[in-house]
């Protein structure tokens, strides 16, 4: 029974502290309460509007930031081809299989590419190889000046002076 007492003790100090610190926390959560409300009162867009427009920001940072990368990387010459390696043609024969030829210093090698990988089909000496017309081959802006109909490399402005 004396180990009773003191712990009955113990439990009434502590229900009138939970009793204490219970309406303390109510008009806390009041406080809280009515600054909410005051703050969302103050703020002329609902929880949406402005959860779509801190996605719009996003994005268009997100989007800035790969912008700035890839022209840092094309400056910087990040994907250029550097040495002795030439690309002189493709022949597409299938949505997923080519033909390459890619000059190497003085050799030329006929390459087969498709989903299995690369095999080399042949070997040749540069002088061998026909000039190629890729170079004389239009360009994309020629192609599409010409699609839009104008003249390849005249601006629209150059045709209307005429």
């Amino acid at each position: 029974m004396d180990d009773a007492k003191p712990m009955t003790v113990f439990w009434h100090r502590r229900r009138r502290l939970a009793d204490f610190s219970c309406a303390t926390r109510s008009t806390r959560r009041q406080e809280r309460y009515a600054q909410d409300r005051v703050t969302f009162r103050a703020s002329a867009m609902s929880p949406l509007g402005s959860y779509l427009v801190e996605t719009g920001v996003t994005l268009v940072a997100v989007v800035a930031i790969a912008v700035l990368v890839l022209v840092g990387a094309r400056r910087l010459g990040v994907g250029r081809a550097v040495g002795p390696m030439r690309l002189l043609g493709r022949l597409p024969l299938d949505a997923r299989r080519s033909v390459y030829l890619v000059r190497i210093g003085e050799r030329v090698l006929v390459l087969g590419v498709s989903e299995a990988g690369l095999t080399r089909l042949g070997q040749m000496r540069a002088d061998q190889v026909p000039p190629s017309a890729a170079e004389d081959a239009p360009g994309f802006a020629d192609v599409l000046a010409r699609v839009r109909g104008l003249r390849p490399g005249r601006d629209r402005a150059g045709e209307q002076g005429r």
